[in-house]
């Protein structure tokens, strides 16, 4: 069973992962907008939305701090 932390730093990776073919994910505010993207799956993890919110805005700020290093 994954920690609170850990779950959310997976889906951190899950998200990241997913920018290169979904740049619209950079623009999203809602977590729940995850779920438009077929790709996205987090079912086995079971974020909670604070998780899945948290997750999201950090995807996208280290996702642009590897593009402008």
């Amino acid at each position: 069973m994954l920690t609170y932390e850990s779950t959310a730093e997976a889906l951190v990776a899950r998200i990241k992962g997913l920018i290169p073919k979904h740049p619209e994910i950079l623009a999203m505010k809602d977590p729940w907008d995850l779920y438009k993207i077929k790709e996205f799956k987090c079912d086995d993890l079971q974020p909670s939305l604070f998780q899945a919110g948290w997750a999201l805005s950090q995807a996208i700020i280290r996702f642009n701090e590897e593009v402008e290093a």
